[in-house]
């Protein structure tokens, strides 16, 4: 059980990255965006190497914390499917790199009138101001999603975690909300950071974490429905291997820990 858990999460964390990054710097120019004049934007997003490395550093330490989760072995014996674990991982990821996505346009879009961020009285930032916003965006999904990929095709409330994975995801956000609501107005690796809490709108971090939490009910969602339609097409052969519950099973699923995918073979 933990094991799946440990390979969907990273999955879905190492996917999210991925895309994102690499549709961020080919897909976006912010030098096309109105801006300030006095403030020159570059022609490709891209993140600081030091962001990127206490995003993985903080992601790193979080799912060391799965291997003492709290888990209910299902009653009859599975077997491996990779193929589901990594669709299922496939979904998680892909939603949290198309809601990075889209704030980084909202972002950079900020000084358009017709822009989302001006709609909601938040007003033009800085570039700065969108490299930190980016970084704890990416960073808060990539915790939250931790609690969607453990509970297999079932809803992330479904199963209670352990105190110590609680206490690891709330460590790091609150670690990555800190960095980035502190950081001096630089340049790292020649790009523009600029901590939340050192210019306005002040309150651009509540809107952020209200945005996570928004599209981690909307990525859970979407999990519980691709396992759904995998269930009820046997994709994969997914019933065929132990890995769905059975109608008429007498197997709860709190027993199933939210109907997993895979299970350690016994």
């Amino acid at each position: 059980m933990r094991i799946r858990n440990f390979i969907t999460y990273r999955i879905s964390a190492t996917l999210q990255l991925l895309f994102f990054f690499f549709i961020a710097v080919f897909a976006f120019n912010p030098s096309t965006y109105s801006h300030p004049a006095y403030e020159p934007w570059p022609d490709f997003f891209h993140m600081p190497v030091l962001l990127l490395m206490l995003i993985t550093l903080l992601n790193d330490g979080t799912l060391i914390a799965i291997g003492y989760d709290r888990v209910s072995p299902p009653k009859e014996p599975v077997q491996w499917n990779l193929r589901v674990i990594f669709l299922l991982g496939a979904v998680l990821g892909g939603v949290a790199c198309i809601s990075s996505l889209i704030i980084l346009h909202w972002s950079l879009d900020s000084w358009n009138p017709n822009g989302v961020y001006q709609s909601i009285g938040i007003g033009g930032i800085s570039y700065g101001q969108v490299t930190t916003t980016i970084y704890l965006k990416v960073s808060v999904s990539d915790f939250l999603t931790l609690f969607s990929s453990r509970t297999g095709g079932d809803w992330f409330w479904s199963a209670r975690p352990a105190n110590i994975l609680l206490g690891a995801a709330a460590l790091a956000i609150s670690s990555s909300l800190i960095i980035a609501l502190s950081l001096d107005q630089q340049t790292i690796d020649d790009i523009a950071t600029l901590g939340l809490a050192r210019a306005p709108p002040y309150y651009l971090f509540i809107v952020i974490l209200i945005y996570c939490i928004v599209w981690w009910f909307i990525q859970d969602a979407a999990k519980v429905l691709a396992y759904h339609y995998m269930t009820r097409a046997n994709l994969f052969g997914i019933n065929n291997t132990g890995m769905a519950v059975k109608k008429g099973s007498k197997a709860s699923t709190k027993d199933q820990l939210g109907k997993p995918l895979l299970s350690e073979a016994h």
